[in-house]
């Protein structure tokens, strides 16, 4: 004798309840994960503001805090940094509403991509222990000078 068992559409539910489930679990434990980022920082306690150089879109990148900042892995055609790969793989951290500041984590450094409504388009490569507010009021308004 052949039994035949169905399966009911309960059973279907609760087994894609399931897979949802462990998939936003995966999900929420990658994010929450700290990229090491494609550049290789050395920190520097005196904590001055250097040109790195500009991006394929204009914007003048510096570090600040590093006294060395490679950029190797980042660089393309004419010897331009990508905006793209310096930010690829790094959790966004903080975006205001001044224009599309927003701020990007490594584990060994943070990434300010300063893009407000005067126009002060720069990205500062920095350290973790500058809050994202500081690193704002420095370098995004323009109160910071290289002088």
């Amino acid at each position: 004798m052949v039994l035949k068992r169905r399966i009911s559409i309960q059973t279907i539910l609760l087994g894609l309840l399931g897979i949802f489930l462990i998939w936003m679990i995966v999900v929420m434990i990658d994010s929450s994960i700290l990229r090491d980022g494609l550049l290789q920082v050395t920190e520097d306690k005196t904590c001055k503001l250097k040109e790195l150089g500009i991006t394929e879109k204009g914007k003048i990148v510096y570090s600040y805090c590093f006294s060395k900042v490679e950029l190797e892995k980042v660089l393309i055609k004419d010897k331009t940094i990508s905006e793209e790969l310096l930010t690829k793989g790094l959790k966004k951290k903080d975006c205001l509403w001044d224009g599309g500041t927003c701020t990007y984590i490594a584990k060994k450094y943070q990434i300010i991509v300063c893009n407000n409504q005067e126009k002060k388009d720069t990205i500062i490569i920095t350290n973790k222990e500058i809050s994202s507010d500081e690193a704002y009021s420095k370098f995004c308004e323009g109160i910071y000078t290289t002088s």
